[in-house]
């Protein structure tokens, strides 16, 4: 019995050192965690207009394409931030000024060439 003592003792309490660990458990209750039901929030997407905007801008008229730029960044980080009702407020300010800016390059590009095909024929005639 002495040997078990002994034996367990230097296990618990390491005298040499000074330390002392308490041989009285303290209960600890470990659970696994519960079965957690995910909620899925459906995200609506919007139109994103970016890539338009940035190629009428480019390509077609580049005073309404910056706003068109600017217009789809905005519905972008609003879409980002879930503000669905500001992401298609956004988006369709956007879609508005890349149409008005491809409508005023196409004409812009067809009154060029025609006044360049008129001057031709009249500076070679």
């Amino acid at each position: 019995m002495q040997s078990d003592k002994l034996q367990y003792g230097m296990q618990y309490n390491n005298i040499e050192s000074g330390q002392s660990y308490n041989t009285m458990s303290q209960g600890v209750v470990v659970a696994q965690p519960g079965a957690v039901v995910p909620t899925v929030v459906p995200v609506i997407q919007h139109r994103n207009w970016m890539a338009h905007s940035i190629l009428v801008c480019i390509f077609c008229f580049w005073p309404t394409g910056i706003p068109a730029i600017i217009f789809s960044k905005k519905a972008n980080d609003a879409a980002r931030f879930g503000d669905v009702a500001g992401a298609t407020a956004y988006a369709n300010s956007a879609k508005t000024f890349v149409i008005i800016s491809l409508v005023v390059g196409i004409c812009w590009i067809v009154i060029t060439v025609i006044v360049r095909v008129i001057l031709t024929v009249l500076v070679y005639t």
